[in-house]
């Protein structure tokens, strides 16, 4: 239902508690000999004090208008109108089943384990030093020109125990949130980035900086690319499979704008284009926006491209981000063995370099 995600035990007791506690409230009398006011303070207090007003809005939003009613339950003369018990709980009912049927549709969820491996998995966030020199002289780059790094994560095999780690970097998070809304909205919506909180609650199964394992064995590689309004991170898990049966994942962020947000090397961020969308696209120019589209497809080739012979390299050498976390793969990379993997944009990135450099490729894997 919730596409391989599994909620947070945690959050789904407070969840269902939540919602006992505001059933018991609606259902009983409020008379003041009762514990009907007592649990309806406490689990207002605790819901307010754990998450605030929006963090766990699937509750919170319909609670407001239960605290109104509930109120009205405490006034005489209200009361003294024919239909206003059975109205008021009516409603106060229905407002439940609307917090649970949000609850439902919008949980707060992690990721599901990877499929059982032979390996655990490490990961590692890295600037990869790239030569653009061949893409600028093709013309193939978009305004790259004094660009000397691509952003990437690498998840690769360790046996090294894993731990939990954030989904999404903590530093970016609430941006990323905010940017996503953006993009993908309806208008009245676009501002409401605490609608996204859960993905930051989300947690990894992987070791930070881990050590690759010591042994004779060499490990194939895949590149991977991000779909539209994508960055490496939120296909995290996919990488996290193929890693835990043997592979070296390098993804890469694509500096096209065609990702939501991407952290540079000085910690600024590169955001997503919207413009071809709403200024060409909508407005009817197909040509021009297939023409951009795939002037992006051919930037984002070249990165792979430049990100996969960095990664070849480190066969050879350690580069200076692995050297400052003590982790090296000199001799560890079977570096004739290439998948090129890609969703939706980043499918299409795939194909397009396969198609361009089938000597380097020994695979390709589009998907939706």
């Amino acid at each position: 239902m919730w596409g391989g995600l599994r909620p947070i035990p945690s959050r789904l007791v407070l969840d269902i508690a939540t919602l006992v506690s505001l059933l018991y409230c609606a259902v009983s009398s409020p008379d003041v000999t009762s514990n009907n006011t007592t649990v309806l303070l406490a689990t207002v207090f605790t819901t307010i004090a754990t998450a605030g007003l929006t963090k766990r809005w699937t509750l919170t939003f319909p609670m407001l208008p239960f605290l109104v009613l509930q109120c009205l339950r405490r006034v005489a003369f209200v009361m003294e109108w024919k239909w206003a018990g059975v109205f008021i709980g009516s409603l106060s009912v229905g407002l439940i089943f609307v917090s649970a049927a949000l609850s439902v549709l919008f949980p707060a969820v992690e990721l599901a384990s990877p499929i059982p491996g032979n390996y655990n998995v490490g990961i590692i966030d890295l600037h990869l030093p790239v030569d653009f020199s061949e893409g600028v002289r093709r013309g193939s780059l978009l305004g790259t020109q004094n660009q000397d790094s691509v952003t990437a994560r690498l998840l690769y095999p360790t046996n090294e125990a894993p731990t939990d780690m954030p989904y999404l970097d903590p530093e970016s998070a609430a941006l990323l949130c905010a940017e996503l809304m953006k993009a993908g909205a309806p208008g009245p919506l676009k501002s409401l980035s605490w609608m996204l909180h859960t993905w930051r609650l989300t947690r990894l199964r992987a070791k930070r900086n881990a050590q690759p394992p010591f042994s004779c064995e060499k490990f194939p590689l895949a590149i991977y690319s991000h779909g539209l309004t994508g960055i490496a991170a939120i296909y995290s898990y996919q990488a996290l499979n193929l890693a835990s049966q043997g592979t070296v994942v390098l993804m890469v962020d694509h500096t096209d704008q065609s990702a939501i947000a991407v952290k540079r090397r000085d910690s600024s961020h590169l955001l997503y284009d919207s413009s071809l969308i709403s200024n060409v696209y909508m407005k009817g120019n197909e040509v021009e926006y297939v023409r951009k589209r795939r002037a992006q497809t051919d930037h984002r080739v070249e990165e792979c491209l430049s990100a996969l012979e960095v990664l070849k390299s480190l066969n050879r050498r350690d580069i200076s981000d692995l050297k400052s976390v003590g982790v090296s793969f000199v001799n560890k990379l079977e570096v004739s063995d290439v998948t090129v993997m890609g969703h939706s944009f980043g499918g299409c990135t795939a194909l397009a370099l396969a198609a361009q450099r089938p000597d380097l490729v020994s695979a390709v894997v589009a998907h939706e």
